[in-house]
């Protein structure tokens, strides 16, 4: 079925030495809505983040500055984020197309769990 396969993509994301990255599934009750959550920190220095387009919608929150959170729509292009550390972030990550795309309504879903 063309929906599942919809709510089981999992987009790519990358750390590296210097700028470290941190994935971590929702508890199973937010998964029709909640892709993941993550982290990324940079310690120190400098780092261009690229994210690619994966077609999902982020809400993002700097944690060295929490008045700063932003929610980024899907984009098309990649795009260029330079980071300075120290700073940390902390993310969202809406699953694709979220409830809507399946045969029953994520309350069915929810109390069948």
């Amino acid at each position: 079925m063309m929906e599942e396969h919809l709510l089981q993509y999992q987009p790519l994301q990358m750390g590296n030495d210097v700028c470290l990255y941190q994935e971590q599934p929702p508890i199973k009750h937010l998964r029709p809505w909640v892709q993941s959550y993550w982290q990324m920190s940079l310690q120190q220095g400098f780092h261009n983040y690229r994210p690619l387009p994966d077609a999902c919608v982020d809400l993002i929150i700097n944690l060295t500055n929490p008045e700063e959170c932003f929610l980024v729509p899907p984009f098309s292009a990649a795009v260029h984020i330079p980071l300075v550390g120290p700073v940390s972030f902390f993310h969202i990550r809406f699953t694709l197309f979220g409830p809507c795309w399946t045969d029953t309504s994520a309350s069915d879903r929810l109390d069948a769990d």
